[in-house]
């Protein structure tokens, strides 16, 4: 009310928005001779984001590189590493942050603006309006907080390329990643009101993945003969560790979340998660193409996933595509207004393994609390429970699909389009099912259900006028 009288008013998208600044410097160097060439990039990229305390950094270096010392060997590689930093104290607002939405700009919905920012010392006040909990001051919750995430990613690409016939080359394919995030959280004791608890999180996590492709490829033409057929083994490596200690009560508040260990036994917990899942496959693949009419192509492959059992840990999923380019036979004549015409089928078979892993296997859990006993004094329990029940039988989840289609082109191709039909169906599907409670859990991850998906798609493009000054066209 005081403030209504005096007029005096809050803006609060003025105190929490601002001009966004992106600033994005790179330079690059190439260059090369017959046998070897390069490329070496840098770039650097800073961004102030609308809302107070929503700074990003990012700093990244690439490099390829190619070599070939004869006609038979070509080696080469990627490589990238990459480093960024954000301020993320523009979500300390956590309280907002109860019904979705981007915590920062909720309180430009909530907040009254007749609150006060300052008292009369000048001091930020910890809410707005005096006895209103959450009608909580911003300035004061970001001058109390800090939330840092930092993140390195580093991968390399190396190759080698044999050639060892007239059309017969190899490939080794590899590729290698590192990523590693740190976030740190901390609010101080006087967050949500002088005298409080103070509260620190530190999560360290690191991702390694790293793939190995072996293939060999065979590539001739034979007169009017084209023969393609690509032979691949390989397999890939996914790797997931998480560290995550969180505290309270710790001695200061000027180390922020650094003074992580400065905190009663009891009021620290931590957690480490690790996950570990793999794929090998083997693919064959073999196309042929006549006289630029007649062309079809046959694949094959087989998939092993360690998220399965060993009974369903392999899927078998075979593909064919036939294309016949009418327009290039003999009986349309050089004055035929078909300019292209194409009639295509397929059919194919695609698998799914993506579930949690291990999820074939027994499970358990571990909960804990902090309790008071009978003397007033806080102390730890820990619980152990089963986890997720196991499902040995779990298999591939699998999806059939069939394609039907035409290309054209008429009057110098000024009219085109294409028509297709397709059905899909997806069977075995990897989804939770609902059962009476066992052991606390009323889920069970299995193959359940069956989906059918079709539908016709027609696609006409025309070019109404088509001059050197002015073009239009529909589609």
């Amino acid at each position: 009310l005081r403030n209504y009288i005096a007029g005096k008013e809050v803006d609060w998208q003025d105190i929490l928005l601002r001009t966004g600044i992106r600033n994005n410097v790179s330079l690059s160097a190439s260059g090369g001779t017959e046998k070897a060439t390069y490329y070496l990039s840098g770039d650097m990229l800073t961004e102030d984001g609308i809302v107070q305390n929503s700074d990003y950094k990012r700093y990244s270096i690439r490099f390829n590189g190619d070599f070939t010392p004869n006609n038979w060997l070509k080696i080469g590689a990627r490589v990238q590493l990459t480093k960024s930093f954000a301020d993320e104290t523009a979500n300390a607002i956590s309280e907002f942050n109860v019904n979705g939405g981007f915590a920062p700009i909720l309180p430009i919905l909530i907040n009254t603006p007749l609150g006060d920012l300052y008292d009369e010392n000048g001091e930020l006040t910890p809410t707005i309006v005096d006895g209103q909990q959450f009608q909580i001051n911003p300035l004061y919750r970001y001058k109390e907080s800090a939330i840092d995430r930092k993140i390195t990613r580093s991968y390399v690409n190396p190759y080698i390329e044999v050639k060892i016939i007239d059309g017969l080359t190899y490939r080794l394919n590899t590729f290698a990643e590192d990523r590693t995030q740190f976030y740190g959280r901390f609010y101080s004791s006087d967050y949500q009101l002088p005298g409080g608890t103070n509260q620190a999180q530190i999560q360290k996590q690191q991702t390694i993945n790293y793939l190995v492709d072996n293939i060999i490829n065979y590539k001739k033409d034979f007169g009017k003969h084209s023969v393609d057929a690509t032979f691949v083994y390989g397999f890939q490596d996914f790797q997931f560790e998480q560290f995550d200690k969180q505290a309270e009560k710790m001695a200061t508040d000027l180390l922020g979340y650094h003074a992580i260990d400065d905190s009663p036994s009891n009021r620290q917990t931590f957690s480490w998660d690790t996950d570990d899942s793999g794929i090998a496959y083997v693919v064959g693949r073999l196309g042929y193409s006549f006289d630029d009419k007649y062309n079809a192509t046959f694949t094959i492959r087989r998939d092993g996933s360690s998220k399965f059992g060993s009974n369903n840990k392999y899927g078998v999923f075979p593909s064919a595509s036939f294309a016949w380019n009418m327009h290039n036979e003999n009986f349309f004549g050089p004055n035929s207004r078909i300019d292209f015409l194409k009639l295509r089928l397929s059919y194919g078979e695609m698998g799914n393994d993506r579930i949690r892993s291990f999820a074939f296997l027994d499970g358990a859990t571990v909960t804990r609390g902090i309790v008071t006993n009978e003397e007033g004094e806080e102390e730890e329990v820990v619980g152990y429970g089963f986890g997720a029940l196991p499902n040995p039988n779990l298999k591939w989840e699998a999806s059939k699909q069939t394609n039907i289609g035409v290309d054209f082109g008429f009057f110098n191709n000024r009219l085109s389009g294409s028509i297709d039909y397709f059905s899909t169906t997806t069977q075995d599907l990897l989804l939770e099912e609902s059962i009476p409670i066992i052991n606390g859990d009323d889920v069970f991850l299995s193959n359940v259900g069956k989906t059918k998906n079709q539908g016709l798609e027609i696609g006409l493009k025309g070019d109404i006028l088509n001059t050197e000054d002015f073009k239009w066209s529909a589609s």
